[in-house]
């Protein structure tokens, strides 16, 4: 008899809580419950209908024992909820760290031309399974390959190449296909069954085709890559996927002299701006089982700034030339100034600055570090010179080789009579746009294309003329100086000195 038989009864007086299952016990509880009556209501219910007052208690014990099993059973979910909650929260923050690693990776270059061809998850090169086996594909152990005979005689059937290189092919026998292309293959099974059976594939009668129906894996080492490791792909992929996989060269590897090393040996070069620059992609370089891509450091890493298309570093290798360089950024923008650019290069004493003309852009080498900067041609004027202040004629004059200041103080008309002649600054810009004034030192000094000369106002110099006297004298007072007025004639000046002054200390 189950639990809700025993409390649905009209007299209780019979019933043994001791013989109830827990089972029992929930379903009056459940019952109860669903009838929006609370625990003692329940239970006067039953003591109404003559459940003895022993097993009164045996039923309180029993629903307090259930209700503490509950609780617990209750805690441990919500505890492994917790938990789950927990380990979510940890995956996403390890994920998040993990990200902001890799994003921490690429800011590292991010300026480096090239850099972005890696962050780009549409281009990871993978291979397509679909088309056509590439004609340079040689055959390896594990690969499948189907063989079909069709017209006067038929036969299908796949092949998986054994470990030594073979497959067992009806009427040919065992035939080794390892290293060989699927022309190869074919060439050579096509002589196998003619001559052994399928007589008909000489005369034309029937066709035989083979194709790779499955392709093997090969593990690939990556060295030198953002996310250097042992990467398995399908061996019809090419270097490319398996340096995206990588994340592509670290913050100091080249892209230009990437190196496929197999069994100790170099086998091919890769040199990424083949394909940045040109859109050349070299797919007849294939990876076999234990193959090692290795990226060393770069040699030489030039800064191009300004109007260029690319304003990026660039990796250059050997001898190229800044015209090499100028090829790589995409050349000047519309608004540049084509006829020099503007270099500072690290040297042994600290930055050193070159003007290059475009006549040396073939000639003239780059080096390593070297930071390149393209004018605009708004703010630029070919041969111009500006000078303002104190000089008859201001304003804009060409500038001839060998230009000194005084010459152009002589273009512009002399000075003025108002003129501080021993006062001129000269303004000059670095590759950067940023202005920087020194003193003219000499009237010998040659100028520069887009230099700016301010030759002062004696009126601007009037305050440096006065003399003031103050402190302990009898008269506080400001005049103008004169040639020859000595310190004594000053102190007379004010007055002379007052009984508290200090003599030995002015």
């Amino acid at each position: 008899m189950k639990g809700q038989s025993f409390f649905g009864a009209r007299s209780l007086t019979p019933v043994s809580v001791d013989k109830l299952s827990d089972e029992e016990i929930l379903l009056f509880k459940r019952n109860f419950q669903t009838q929006n009556l609370t625990e003692p209501e329940a239970l006067q219910d039953l003591k109404q209908r003559g459940l003895p007052e022993g097993e009164m208690r045996k039923l309180k014990e029993r629903l307090t024992r259930l209700d503490a099993l509950d609780q617990e059973e209750q805690l441990q979910m919500m505890t492994i909820q917790i938990m789950q909650l927990q380990d979510s929260l940890a995956d996403a923050k390890r994920s998040q760290m993990e990200l902001s690693a890799l994003e921490r990776l690429y800011a590292l270059d991010s300026n480096v031309f090239g850099a972005e061809l890696f962050r780009n998850e549409k281009m990871d090169f993978a291979p397509n399974l679909r088309i056509a086996t590439p004609p340079t594909y040689r055959l390896g152990p594990d690969d499948v390959l189907e063989i079909t005979v069709y017209g006067y005689q038929e036969f299908n059937k796949s092949f998986k190449i054994m470990p030594d290189g073979a497959i067992n092919v009806p009427y040919a026998g065992v035939v080794s296909v390892i290293g060989l292309t699927i022309k190869e293959a074919k060439a050579k099974i096509n002589q196998l069954l003619a001559g052994n059976g399928y007589n008909t594939l000489r005369t034309g009668q029937s066709q035989l085709t083979i194709s790779l129906k499955e392709v093997r894996s090969v593990d690939v080492t990556v060295v030198g890559g953002k996310i250097p490791g042992r990467y398995t792909i399908p061996a019809i992929a090419s270097p490319y996927h398996v340096l995206h996989l990588a994340g592509g060269p670290a913050a100091k590897g080249s892209y230009r002299n990437i190196r496929l090393v197999r069994n100790g040996a170099q086998v091919a070069t890769i040199d990424l701006y083949e394909l940045l620059v040109n859109g050349t992609k070299h797919d007849d370089i294939r990876l076999e089982d234990g193959d090692v891509i290795f990226i060393p450091t770069y040699e030489a890493r030039v800064t191009l700034a300004g109007e260029f298309k690319r304003p990026r570093t660039f990796e250059l290798l050997g001898e190229e030339s800044l015209q090499d360089l100028l090829t790589y950024s995409g050349g000047f923008t519309e608004q540049a100034y084509k006829g020099k650019v503007y270099l500072e290069r690290i040297s042994s004493v600290g930055f050193v600055s070159h003007v290059v003309g475009a006549s040396e852009f073939s000639t003239f080498l780059p080096q390593n570090g070297d930071f390149i900067f393209a004018d605009t041609l708004n703010d630029r004027f070919r041969n111009r010179i500006s000078i303002t202040g104190g000089v008859q004629i201001p304003g804009y004059y060409g500038v001839s080789e060998g230009l000194t200041l005084e010459g152009l103080i002589a273009l512009a008309g002399g000075y003025r009579e108002d003129a501080a002649q021993s006062q001129a600054v000269i303004a000059r810009r670095d590759l950067l746009g940023v202005w920087s004034y020194r003193g003219a030192t000499t009237m010998g000094q040659i100028m520069q294309e887009g230099d700016s000369v301010i030759v002062g106002l004696s009126t601007q110099y009037d305050a440096l003329r006065k003399i003031s006297v103050s402190g302990e004298v009898n008269a506080s007072v400001e005049f103008n100086y004169g040639e020859g007025l000595t310190l004594a004639n000053a102190i007379t000046l004010a007055g002379g000195f007052t009984d508290l002054a200090d003599q030995t200390s002015i």
